[in-house]
């Protein structure tokens, strides 16, 4: 039985070496990777930033050519054809311009202000001495603009007075917060005993020495009031004592107080809000203006984000503000 297994043993030997060997020999040790073969991180990365950075192009040219209102005063004065005087800086508060403008002369809310005042002409004899503020809707920063506007002929030595021609929300008046006495709706009244001196009727405003007519008490008709005979007078008695008239209206598409008292004034400025006042809108108040006979002398962008506006307004004066303030030691706010 040994003898037999031993047999079967070297005849299976025998035949494993008559079968022919494989052409296969090892020609290096083969060692583990260290990076995976698979994903590729770099290609990946770069793959997304290419399709993030399309991604971001597509929509700021969607954003750019949707956008219906206006961002420089390039753009303001081609599709509004008329000429854009000037443009305000923003602040997070509605009166914190004006009170920057009387802190620090030299920031860049009071230049723009100046300018825009120099622009109207600042109350010399041949330029228009009544000046109405007028804005297509609310929250554009008229009554703020309207109160700095008339504090700046004020303390170039002018004699500036503000009157609150906004019946219906008498927004100066809540700024200036100095209202006593006689206000514009008992100025208005047909009933009114007599007629009232410059001194009687205005109040000096104790910041800048700007006189000013407030509203307080409510009108129920406001447009018969701002186009009475009385208010007519009265405005032909203030401009014999006055430099400049500046009057705050309520918004021309909210009512059309401004639009009627626009025929008393010399001329009117129209302000549109950067970024946010749609150009239709813009247009409509503007055809307002125009079927009342309203001497447009032109627009004001008004609470631009100068960091933002460069890259829209390029070589303007917003760029001036933001890159070149601090050359004359002007105050950014």
């Amino acid at each position: 039985m040994i003898f037999t297994n031993l047999l079967n043993q070297t005849r299976d030997l025998q035949n494993e070496g008559e079968i022919q060997q494989s052409d296969a020999r090892l020609i290096a040790t083969a060692t583990p990777p260290i990076e995976p073969a698979f994903p590729q991180k770099r290609v990946l990365v770069l793959l997304a930033i290419a399709v993030s950075t399309l991604i971001g192009l597509t929509i700021a040219f969607v954003r750019e050519f949707s956008d219906r209102t206006f961002r420089s005063t390039r753009q303001l004065e081609r599709l509004t054809r008329r000429a854009c005087i000037g443009l305000t800086p923003g602040f997070g508060r509605a009166a914190a311009s004006d009170e920057i403008s009387l802190r620090h002369s030299t920031s860049a809310y009071a230049d723009a202000i100046r300018s825009i005042r120099v622009a109207l002409g600042g109350g010399q004899t041949r330029d228009p001495k009544i000046v109405l503020v007028a804005s297509a809707i609310p929250g554009e920063g008229k009554s703020t603009f309207s109160l700095s506007l008339a504090r700046s002929a004020a303390q170039a030595g002018y004699r500036s007075l503000l009157v609150d021609c906004d019946l219906r929300n008498p927004s100066v008046s809540r700024l200036l917060k100095q209202v006593s006495g006689v206000d514009l709706i008992s100025i208005c009244q047909p009933t009114a005993e007599h007629e009232l001196q410059p001194d009687e009727a205005a109040e000096t405003d104790t910041l800048s020495g700007m006189d000013y007519i407030p509203t307080v008490g409510d009108a129920r008709s406001p447009q018969d009031l701002l186009t009475s005979p009385a208010m007519r007078k009265f405005l032909d008695r203030m401009r014999e004592s006055y430099d400049l008239i500046v009057l705050d209206t309520s918004p021309l598409l909210a009512a059309n107080d401004a639009a009627l008292l626009s025929r008393l004034a010399d001329a009117t400025v129209l302000l549109v809000q950067w970024g946010m006042t749609p150009r239709a809108i813009t247009g409509h108040a503007l055809r307002i203006l125009a079927r009342e006979g309203a001497n447009v002398v032109g627009t004001v962008l008004s609470r631009v984000d100068l960091r933002r506006y460069r890259s829209y307004g390029g070589a303007e004066r917003g760029y001036f503000f933001g890159h070149y303030a601090r050359h004359y030691g002007a105050k950014r706010a």
